[in-house]
């Protein structure tokens, strides 16, 4: 169990750790399409962040019936 929880846990600080990186560099994009590949990744390494969280509550997210 010692060894899942560890997993997990680097798991979710490499995830932080990316979607930090995605912010600052949307926040230093100028161009329009660098600034829109940026908000891409953030938003990417946001969900990833949310959904290992509601994987770990229990949640089913690869189901596609969760949202009918």
């Amino acid at each position: 169990m010692r060894i899942q929880a560890d997993t997990v846990a680097r798991q979710r600080r490499y995830a932080m750790l990316r979607l930090r990186l995605a912010m600052q560099r949307m926040i230093a994009a100028e161009l329009g399409p660098e600034r829109t590949l940026a908000r891409r990744w953030v938003i990417a390494w946001s969900a990833a962040i949310g959904e290992r969280r509601f994987v770990r509550m229990g949640y089913d997210v690869t189901d596609p019936t969760r949202l009918s």
